[in-house]
C-alpha cells in the first residue's frame, strides 16, 4: 500500500481506490463542509486584520475628507472622447423619446375614443 499526499491530507491508496479515487469524496478532495470552514476562518482572519488599528502618517480627518469628496457631473466626463460624448447625447435623446412615447400614445388614444363616442352619439340620435 502506498501513501500519497492529497490537497489536504494523506490518504492510503490501494488497488480499488486507485481506480475510483477521482470520483469519490475522500479521494483526495475536500468536502464542502471543510471548504466552508476554511472560508469562514479566512474571513474571520481578514476581519480581525481590518479591525486592528494601523498607524499611518496621514491624519484621519484628511482620510475622511478624501473618502467623502464629491465630484461634479461634468467633471466625470473630463477624460471622455468626443465619440463617447456623442453617444451619451444620442442615448439621452433616445431615452427621452422612449419615455415620451407612452404618454403621447395615451393622448392619441383618448382623442380617438372621443371621436368614436361622438360618432356613436350622432348615429344613436338618428
Amino acid at each position: 500500500m502506498t501513501v500519497h499526499k492529497s490537497s489536504t491530507r494523506k490518504i492510503a491508496v490501494d488497488s480499488h481506490s486507485r481506480r475510483f479515487s477521482a470520483g469519490f469524496i475522500g479521494g483526495g478532495t475536500t468536502s464542502p463542509g471543510e471548504e466552508l470552514m476554511k472560508s469562514l476562518q479566512l474571513l474571520a482572519a481578514q476581519e480581525e486584520r481590518e479591525s486592528t488599528p494601523t498607524f499611518s502618517s496621514t491624519i484621519p480627518a484628511q482620510e475622511n475628507q478624501n473618502k467623502n469628496k464629491r465630484v461634479g457631473l461634468f467633471v466625470m466626463f473630463r477624460y471622455s472622447t468626443n465619440k463617447e460624448r456623442m453617444l451619451m447625447v444620442v442615448g439621452i435623446l433616445m431615452a427621452a423619446i422612449a419615455g415620451l412615447s407612452m404618454p403621447i400614445w395615451l393622448l392619441l388614444l383618448a382623442q380617438s375614443l372621443e371621436i368614436f363616442n361622438q360618432i356613436g352619439s350622432i348615429i344613436a340620435a338618428g
